[in-house]
Parts: structure tokens; sequence; C-alpha cells
């Protein structure tokens, strides 16, 4: 189902609020994990203070660019589930990673760390 412009606006100053507080994203590929996997890997992350949360890459991308974020998204070929870390620039990588070792579909895509794309 489509959403709205308003939905959209919405959405990409919501992202854009995040940008502006984060410390560190992580990136990752989602693709094969149910969504009860995801959801266990959703409340960790928020008891560690983390937002994890599906973002579209066209509205990440103008919420990227109204945060002053000039990354290129382009070359990245997955839909992505971005973890906002807004204390501890490592503790989410550590919980992701956990994450990935025992889930092998999730794949780690990159990170923003002071502004820059981190492969």
């Amino acid at each position: 189902m489509a959403i709205s412009k308003e939905q959209k606006t919405k959405r990409i100053d919501e992202l854009s609020d995040k940008l502006s507080k984060v410390k560190t994203v992580v990136m990752t590929d989602y693709r094969g994990i149910p969504t009860k996997e995801l959801l266990k890997l959703k409340r960790e992350l928020e008891q560690a203070g983390i937002d994890y949360e599906v973002a579209k890459k066209t509205l990440l991308k103008i919420a990227l660019k109204k945060s002053n974020i000039l990354i290129p998204l382009d070359d990245i070929d997955a839909p992505l589930a971005l973890a906002f870390s807004y204390q501890d620039e490592v503790l989410v990588a550590k919980i992701i990673q956990k994450f990935i070792k025992d889930h092998e579909n999730m794949k780690l895509v990159g990170g923003i760390l002071d502004n820059n794309l981190k492969h």
C-alpha cells in the first residue's frame, strides 16, 4: 500500500531527527530473517537504548541530505533496517554481530560514523 506525501514527509522528518542525534548507525539487510527473530533483536537493542527500524532507501537518502550527511547509498542493493545508537558507538555493533552469528541470512551492509559511510 502506497503512503501519502504527508506520511512520507513525516517519515523523513523522523529519520532526520534521529540522524541529527545519533553517534552511529548500523545498516543491515534483514532478508530471510523471520519477523519473530527481528522483534527479538529489536527488543534487545531497545533495552540498550538503540532504535532499530526498517527504512525505505529513497526516504533515507532525503533524510540524510536534510541532515547534511552526504553519503552515497546507490551501490547498496538491499532493503535496509537501521540501528540508531545515541550513546555507544561499539555496543550496537556487538549486539548485531552476535545476532548475525546465529542468523546467517542477516548481512551487515555498513554503518555511518562521523557522517561517513563505513563498509
